[in-house]
């Protein structure tokens, strides 16, 4: 089966010959397949949590929450003066 997506240079991803999908790592590649009495079965990817990226592959939903979480704790730390984050300033928000 012909790919849906470039595999593209440099970067770890993984297509399926069997379902033609490009995925972002080997690991998401994996998470689409499942062993069965009749062999190996692709799942739509959408259904093991991946969502579909711009350049066509599939990959973990992207989540913002920590990079905004972060970057307060930076701005934060730089009012008080010391310019550095410690873990006790950050939370998980996930």
């Amino acid at each position: 089966m012909k790919l849906n997506a470039s595999l593209g240079t440099g970067l770890a991803a993984a297509g399926c010959s069997g379902c033609g999908n490009v995925f972002t790592t080997v690991r998401n590649f994996d998470s689409h397949q499942r062993f069965t009495k009749d062999g190996l079965v692709c799942l739509d990817p959408s259904a093991v949590g991946l969502e579909r990226k711009p350049s066509g592959r599939w990959g973990m939903p992207t989540t913002t929450a920590g990079i905004v979480q972060f970057a307060t704790a930076v701005s934060e730390s730089d009012q008080n003066g010391s310019g550095l984050v410690s873990s006790d300033t950050l939370t998980n928000v996930a």
